[in-house]
């Protein structure tokens, strides 16, 4: 199970780099998914609660460091989706990936909803047109994309350890 989370943390580290840095790269500064958001939720979906919170956490601060947004903007909206992720992977069947897909438009909504909110009592100029709308609504159907293929593939890798675990305690018997 430490592989697992191992990887999970690598995963998310990855997703992390390749939105705020390489994405930009090729001209994507609009339209990038939310990749550190779609390895989050299927980990804390598989982890639980306090997996999803620190991770949620401590990434979203990552990305408020390497952005230049304010401190913590990313990091509270991101803790609380990995937590309601945890708790609620309990009641829910976390094998299926719709359950990411449902937990990463939430915590997306909460993230824009907190952007929003932060801007409007900064004093910032807000101008919400439809085409922000727009880019914010294919950025959620980006990032669910890519969440569906981390729920799959960390869900196929636990599998694939459980068999092992279990084969292997079959032959010290």
């Amino acid at each position: 199970m430490a592989r697992i989370r191992a990887l999970s943390i690598f995963q998310m580290l990855a997703g992390l780099f390749i939105q705020v840095s390489a994405l930009h790269v090729f001209g994507m500064d609009r339209l990038v998914p939310n990749l550190f958001v779609a390895a989050l939720i299927p980990s804390a979906l598989l982890f639980g609660p306090i997996y999803g919170l620190l991770s949620g956490y401590l990434g979203g601060l990552i990305i408020d460091l390497l952005t230049g947004y304010g401190l913590g903007l990313s990091a509270i909206p991101f803790a609380i989706g990995g937590f309601v992720a945890g708790i609620l992977s309990e009641y829910i069947n976390n094998e299926h990936y719709l359950s990411s897909v449902i937990f990463v438009v939430i915590t997306l909504f909460v993230y824009d909803i907190f952007m929003f909110l932060s801007l409007y009592f900064s004093r910032s100029v807000i101008v919400i047109n439809i085409d922000l709308v727009f880019q914010s609504l294919l950025v959620v159907l980006l990032s669910c994309a890519a969440a569906v293929i981390d729920h799959i593939w960390i869900n196929k890798r636990n599998e694939i350890h459980q068999k092992r675990r279990r084969i292997n305690s079959g032959f010290g018997s």
